[in-house]
């Protein structure tokens, strides 16, 4: 499948705590979006008699307040577990390298994640969608409502991941990072506030 690349950005925004803009985006998606892979119709449907306040509250009830759903990928990949402090660790040093700026979010949140793999050479960004990306999303969509009009973001999601990539391998996980242009993880224990994001990652569940 053809994707183009800018759809990870427009669907990271998506994927952000929204703001006006997220109007804007779905269109952009929809502009983008291969005609074989689901439609935002239920978000798009949704915006249209919502107000921004209504649409903050449904964001917030979806991905914060249910850690089935939560958007960090590393908790679903490893838990509270040692390697998810690792992973997010790596994650921010990378968003660094690739002066990709931080948001108020962990740096594993699915919209940094999305918003790095364009920047990978395709050998790595195939890695780190199938590894990482597929195997969190592929958590989070069972534990979704249908109805949510969130939900057809993560499907189209994992659809347009899965027809540029292949299907998600999680094998063994963090083991697997030095497939994929990531600092190199033996290093992280000089990295002195990997405590800190573990307790921050903590926080949020």
């Amino acid at each position: 499948m053809s994707v183009d690349d800018k759809i990870y950005e427009h669907l990271a925004s998506i994927l952000s705590y929204p703001e006006e803009q997220i109007r804007e985006g779905v269109e952009k998606v929809h502009e983008l979006a291969p005609v074989e892979v689901p439609t935002l119709k239920l978000l798009s449907d949704y915006l249209e008699g919502a107000s921004t306040k209504s649409v903050e509250e449904l964001f917030t009830r979806t991905f914060d307040l249910n850690p089935s759903c939560c958007l960090e990928v590393g908790w679903h990949l490893y838990g509270e577990d040692y390697p998810s402090g690792a992973f997010l660790v790596n994650m921010r040093q990378t968003l660094a390298e690739e002066n990709l700026p931080e948001s108020p979010e962990l740096p594993d949140h699915l919209s940094h994640c999305l918003r790095l793999l364009p920047k990978l050479e395709a050998e790595d960004a195939e890695a780190f969608a199938r590894k990482y990306i597929l195997p969190a999303v592929g958590k989070i969509l069972p534990a979704m409502e249908d109805e949510n009009p969130y939900t057809c973001v993560l499907e189209m999601l994992q659809s347009l991941l899965e027809g540029q990539y292949g299907p998600g391998d999680p094998g063994d996980g963090i083991g697997n990072a030095k497939l994929v242009e990531l600092p190199i993880l033996d290093n992280v224990l000089h990295y002195n506030n990997t405590e800190d994001l573990q307790e921050s990652g903590k926080k949020r569940r």
